[in-house]
């Protein structure tokens, strides 16, 4: 459930950067999700609109009336490789070692490093790369 809340996020980002049909989103390798899940989260998003969160119960609240309408915007999703620098010297695609509902580990093919002894350059984020 929290690829919708991050879809949510992306969606009213894109609409405060002056989206008001379409917009392309880029998620990078390294990120908590996946493109296909923001692809699906953002899908399930637009053919209802929500409101910012969810009941109690964890089920969707139906838009309301003065709430955003999303239901009429179309968008792209982008996958975006992952690019690191570590400490021992690699320049390259990391190496992700594990992947699951909320969560990426990842580190340093040649050496195995993670944390702070590798720097991330790209592929770590999720961005708003154009609006129209």
């Amino acid at each position: 459930m929290h690829e919708i809340n991050i879809a949510d996020r992306v969606l009213r980002e894109a609409r405060d950067a002056g989206a008001s049909h379409f917009f392309r989103v880029e998620v990078g390798e390294l990120c908590e999700i996946t493109a296909e899940e923001l692809e699906e989260g953002l899908k399930r998003l637009t053919e209802v609109a929500v409101l910012d969160n969810f009941n109690s119960f964890g089920n969707v609240v139906l838009q309301k009336s003065g709430e955003p309408d999303f239901s009429e915007m179309k968008f792209e999703v982008g996958f975006v490789e992952s690019k690191i620098k570590c400490s021992c010297g690699f320049l390259g695609r990391a190496r992700v070692a594990d992947r699951g509902h909320g969560y990426c580990v990842w580190d340093c093919p040649l050496c195995g490093a993670s944390g702070s002894r590798v720097e991330v350059v790209w592929g770590g984020e999720i961005k708003i790369i154009e609006v129209e």
